[in-house]
């Protein structure tokens, strides 16, 4: 799936949403989608925002 700048992020929302039947998870994605304009939708989809988790020593 390909996100461009000029999608809003309630737009965003409801291209992820797309065959999801579960109410919980269609809830947090509208709020996602609606908070700063999909900001954070955003993050979760950037490839180059992927962060690997901490070693443990």
């Amino acid at each position: 799936m390909t996100t461009t700048a000029h999608t809003s992020g309630p737009e965003l929302a409801d291209r992820l949403l797309q065959d999801v039947g579960n109410e919980s998870v269609i809830a947090a994605v509208k709020l996602l989608g609606g908070h700063r304009n999909g900001f954070w939708l955003r993050e979760f989809l950037d490839p180059a925002c992927q962060r690997t988790p901490p070693s443990t020593p």
